[in-house]
């Protein structure tokens, strides 16, 4: 698996858990908000360290008495076409996997869900699923349908989850938001899932390191507005929370 960075470990990219994090670059969106552009355009991924993936295996296997998992982040990690056989070395360690993802690619996270290798996923939800999504995640076309067998994958394996909004001026308002919390709350009235809940989380907008540069001179919304967006949320989806 081609690995571009490794943070040996975290307090904060798992919560409640000390984790090893892995990002891997390349990503097929292009949201313009994204600040891990080093791992997304190409040309910058070009000047990349490239770690090995033995020697991350081996590190983390002297680490594993002092850690609770590995976090694979990115980039887009179900673009990795070896990331089921590094997840699986990752549990014969006796170590917890966390997969980061977009949700583009449902078919890698079925395998995942199928073959017990990840214990938990955290999905992005980036926009209202309808013609908005493309457009915010910077493609010409992108079907939501897609992300949203993505999800409903997820629900029904039982696997613990969250879903992570950035939440981007000149994207998102309280309307927007609104808009996602109902298609959300559509999603879980399904029969088989409707028991189920969606831990999902706001954190705000950082204007730095960003993809399309113009959006670093965007102001980011100051607390008090994201707990007004928050709270309005919360009368659909209660479990709606902000990250700090």
């Amino acid at each position: 698996m081609k690995i571009a960075g490794f943070i040996k470990t975290s307090l904060v990219e798992w919560p409640g858990k000390i984790a090893s994090v892995i990002f891997v670059p390349g990503c097929n969106f292009r949201c313009p908000f994204c600040h891990n552009r080093d791992l997304v355009d190409p040309f910058r991924i070009k000047g990349l360290k490239d770690y090995s993936e033995e020697s991350v295996l081996s590190d983390l296997k002297k680490r594993r008495k002092f850690i609770d998992g590995v976090v694979i982040s990115g980039g887009e990690p179900t673009l990795q076409p070896d990331l089921p056989q590094f997840l699986e070395k990752c549990c014969s360690f006796g170590l917890e996997t966390m997969v980061e993802t977009n949700g583009s690619k449902p078919d890698v996270i079925i395998k995942l869900s199928n073959y017990q290798i990840a214990n938990y996923f955290a999905l992005d939800f980036k926009g209202p699923l309808d013609s908005r999504y493309a457009q915010v995640v910077g493609l010409k076309k992108f079907a939501p349908e897609i992300w949203m067998r993505s999800f409903k994958i997820i629900l029904k394996s039982g696997i613990p989850f969250e879903l992570r909004t950035t939440v981007v001026p000149g994207i998102h308002d309280e309307k927007v938001l609104l808009e996602m919390a109902r298609q959300l709350k559509k999603i879980l009235r399904n029969e088989e899932i409707k028991k189920l809940r969606a831990n999902w989380y706001f954190q705000n907008f950082q204007p730095k390191n960003c993809l399309d540069p113009e959006f670093e001179k965007i102001k980011p919304f100051g607390k008090t507005q994201l707990e007004n967006f928050l709270a309005a949320v919360r009368e659909i989806v209660p479990e709606a929370k902000l990250r700090e």
